[in-house]
Parts: structure tokens; sequence; C-alpha cells
């Protein structure tokens, strides 16, 4: 179960996005050797059967017509409940410390429009733990229209503010003095 921050008292070292737990001497070791967020990644190379699935999604398309529910759709629902009942896979690394996530969200990458270099916008969302695959499906394609009907307009302050630190990182990367920004 993901920790819940309303009934949580935060303690000190704990961050807004998660609250620190000690962990074994091995995992301290891992901490130490990938010490960001990033730098541990796990992949899996196995063959999963997805027969009653794909009958699912049919029969929901079939009776819901209105709303197509995808396999993408049926994916995010699966790994939100995965996490959701193995919490330890909801952790993080940051500066060598080991912290767990208040939530359990989820992000993806939706495409403006249906060509090769449309440009693309990262949408998220906290799913609930009632959410079903119904659910999901209509608050993912309910998020993509939005962006969608947005078209290339940014999002408002939040996005500007994101566009200028995305260019004072790239400015720190290449070693340049500014990009665009005025420090005084």
């Amino acid at each position: 179960m993901a920790v819940n921050q309303n009934k949580y008292k935060r303690r000190w070292g704990d961050r807004r996005d998660g609250r620190r737990v000690k962990v074994s001497g091995m995992q301290t070791i891992m901490a130490s050797l990938w010490p960001k967020r990033t730098d541990c990644e796990v992949y899996l190379h196995d063959t999963i059967d997805v027969t009653e699935m794909m009958k699912y999604v049919e029969r929901k398309n079939a009776e819901h017509p209105d709303l197509k529910t995808t396999f993408f759709h049926c994916v995010i629902a699966a790994v939100a409940k995965m996490v959701r009942e193995r919490p330890l896979m909801n952790r993080f690394v940051q500066g060598r410390r080991v912290y767990e996530r208040f939530d359990i969200s989820v992000a993806f990458v939706a495409k403006l429009a249906f060509e090769d270099h449309a440009e693309e916008a990262l949408l998220f969302f906290v799913p609930k733990d009632t959410d079903t695959v119904d659910n999901v499906s209509q608050m993912v394609v309910n998020k993509v229209k939005k962006v969608r009907s947005r078209g290339n307009k940014k999002a408002g302050p939040a996005a500007d503010r994101h566009a200028d630190l995305q260019d004072r990182a790239m400015a720190r990367f290449l070693g340049q003095e500014s990009c665009g920004t005025d420090r005084g």
C-alpha cells in the first residue's frame, strides 16, 4: 500500500513527495552506487499471454463503442495495481538516501497529432485504489483529448517556468553562461 500522506506524520529528512525509509546494508550500498533517481533501471524479457486480456478489450469495446479501451489502458491499470500491492517498487534514491513515495503516479507521452514529427506532451495522473480499467481508460482518453484540443499552446505559467528550467539545465550542461535567461 502506498503511504498516505494525510495519515503519515512527517519526520526530519522526509521530502514533499515521499518519506525517508531505513533499508538493509546491501540496499544502502546499492543506494551509494546509484545515487540519482534515474540510475537504476529494471528490464524484463519475458513472454506474457494476453489472450484473455485481448478478449476482454474486444468485449468492452463492443459494449461501449463510444469509449475505446486499449491494450495500453489495461497495462497502465495493471502496473498501478502491481505497485500498489508491492510498495517496495514505489521507492526511489535521492542523495544516497532511500525514500518511499506517498502516491503512485503514472506518466506517459502523448503526441499532439498523428504525425512523425508532431509535438509531444507529458501527461500524468494519480490512480486511486478503487480505479478499474474503465476509470483508467476514461482518464487517459480525457487527458489526451484535453491536451490535443489545446494544440501547441503552452499550459500557462507552469509550462513557462518548466521551459525556463529546461533552458537553464541545457545551458549548464553545455557549459554556457546563460541561455536566454538573465540572472542579473
